[in-house]
């Protein structure tokens, strides 16, 4: 009788986290031989190798903490002392992004002259790392005020246009990815 995944967890839950993310896992085997241990492995492994979580003899439950940036579906498999191996259980993917956009340019025309409103400015941004969750918003702030959300604004080039005109102020921009990082 071949053990079976009986549980398991994906904290990232197929969404975009610039944390690390925790991955538990669970097995039974009914056959009597006992879980010997659980593997797991990524979607992408073209070697469809899996690779040995350390599950000590006889465990029936696994947990990992992955810190590396990735957008893999991982599937767990469990063994049993016999050598009968589980069907793959699809665990979800697991979605980390850690590293923060880049503002690349904000072209103001009057760059602190005193002008008359409305006044537009072009931002322009990407994303970088090697695993991009995508842009999600551009967001402004004047002087020490709270980052408002630009509307509309996921995307790397991003036209803004100020119409106060009561006062002279600094304004602030960022660029915000998908998951998180700004």
């Amino acid at each position: 009788t071949i053990p079976r995944i009986s549980s398991y967890d994906n904290k990232s839950r197929d969404k975009w986290k610039n944390t690390d993310i925790i991955i538990t896992g669970g097995a039974t085997d009914t056959g009597g031989s006992g879980v010997a241990e659980i593997r797991y492995y990524y979607d992408s492994d073209s070697t469809n190798t899996y690779d040995d979580w350390t599950t000590g003899k006889g465990t029936q439950s696994v947990s990992g903490t992955w810190t590396a940036e990735r957008n893999q579906m991982v599937s767990f498999i469990a063994i049993d002392y016999a050598g009968n191996v589980s069907t793959p259980q699809p665990v979800g993917y697991v979605k980390i992004d850690k590293t923060q956009p880049k503002v690349e340019s904000i072209s103001n025309p009057k760059d602190g002259a005193v002008t008359i409103a409305p006044l537009k400015v072009t931002l322009k941004g990407s994303e970088q790392g090697n695993v991009q969750s995508g842009i999600s918003k551009w967001q402004y702030k004047k002087g020490n005020g709270n980052w408002t959300n630009l509307p509309n604004s996921a995307s790397t080039t991003y036209e803004d246009t100020y119409n106060d005109t009561t006062e002279l102020s600094t304004y602030y921009y960022r660029l915000c990815d998908i998951a998180g990082n700004c």
